[in-house]
């Protein structure tokens, strides 16, 4: 259900944006798009509380939202698609949230969610440009799933010297250094 709801959600381009901060930046991210179809599909699932829902649902756009304010700008500039390539850590923080993942698993889940990560900009008006915030779904909440069940990564898969920051833009944002 979070995959297609995913999908259908950007298939219009018509999904909220939260615009960049930064005066280099040209693109903003559509994390509605892939978090809300988790938070909803969680929810439903396990019968939470709308408050936990709307909970869960903010935790997840805030920190897509605040990861691609803290992405150097390369990152858009090379090809990315950040609401693919982004809104996957949103997805797993919101899924974490709903799953109740303590600490420890938390991390798991934004460190599985970093091997995980997928979308480029070239496919921008294809029909292909839907699976960015489609698989961002999936790959979020199977990260929180594979995390809740024990499977492990690295703590700074998202921040360490070869994590995804490094790999995927060379660093983070010279106003989050």
């Amino acid at each position: 259900a979070a995959f297609a709801n995913a999908a259908a959600a950007h298939a219009d381009n018509f999904d909220d944006t939260t615009p960049q901060i930064q005066p280099d930046r040209t693109g903003g991210i559509h994390a509605s798009a892939a978090v809300l179809p988790v938070a909803l599909a969680l929810a439903e699932q396990s019968g939470a509380s709308g408050r936990d829902l709307i909970a869960a649902y903010l935790v997840g756009v805030d920190v897509a939202s605040r990861l691609n304010h803290a992405i150097d700008a390369r990152h858009y500039a090379d090809g990315f698609h950040t609401t693919g390539t982004l809104s996957v850590f949103g997805a797993a923080c919101a899924a974490a949230s709903l799953l109740g993942l303590d600490r420890e698993r938390s991390i798991a889940a934004i460190g599985i969610a970093a091997s995980r990560a997928s979308g480029v900009r070239r496919n921008f008006g294809s029909m292909a440009e839907i699976l960015h915030s489609a698989h961002a779904a999936e790959n979020g909440l199977a990260a929180a799933d594979l995390a809740s069940r024990g499977l492990s990564s690295a703590e700074d898969a998202l921040d360490g010297p070869t994590g995804y920051f490094s790999a995927a833009a060379g660093a983070f944002h010279e106003t989050v250094r």
